[in-house]
């Protein structure tokens, strides 16, 4: 699945939205941690990229994959946590939760991505 959005605050809730009806067929706990590490993404293309976000979803043989594109050359760093920040956390968590992630530049700008291994459906098979 493609989508682009605008630079805009409200983009990571309607990824959030596409991707919850994409990947209905995750369990609940897959797929919010997919809900989460995507938002984080959309949200640090939209207020530290520029140009539009686009995302991209895969999945399949047990791993789902999630990449954010925007027009920035410039690669995500990771900063020390900091107790006291409202923000900054979102690389920590990407690294800590998923299975794997990184940054690819691109012809125009960059794209972060993120892999889950070993998701699992709602129920298994024959329930």
């Amino acid at each position: 699945m493609d989508w682009v959005f605008p630079a805009d605050a409200r983009s990571a809730a309607r990824a959030r939205a596409l991707i919850t009806q994409s990947l209905a067929d995750l369990s609940g706990e897959s797929q919010e941690l997919v809900l989460l590490l995507t938002t984080e993404l959309v949200t640090n293309a939209v207020r530290h990229g520029v140009g539009p976000v686009g995302v991209h979803v895969a999945w399949g043989d047990g791993h789902v994959r999630v990449e954010v594109e925007d027009q920035s050359p410039e690669s995500p760093v990771m900063r020390p946590l900091d107790q006291n920040a409202l923000d900054g956390r979102g690389l920590i968590l990407l690294d800590v939760l998923s299975s794997g992630w990184g940054v690819q530049a691109t012809e125009g700008g960059k794209r972060v991505w993120f892999t889950l291994e070993h998701w699992s459906p709602r129920c298994s098979p024959g329930e």
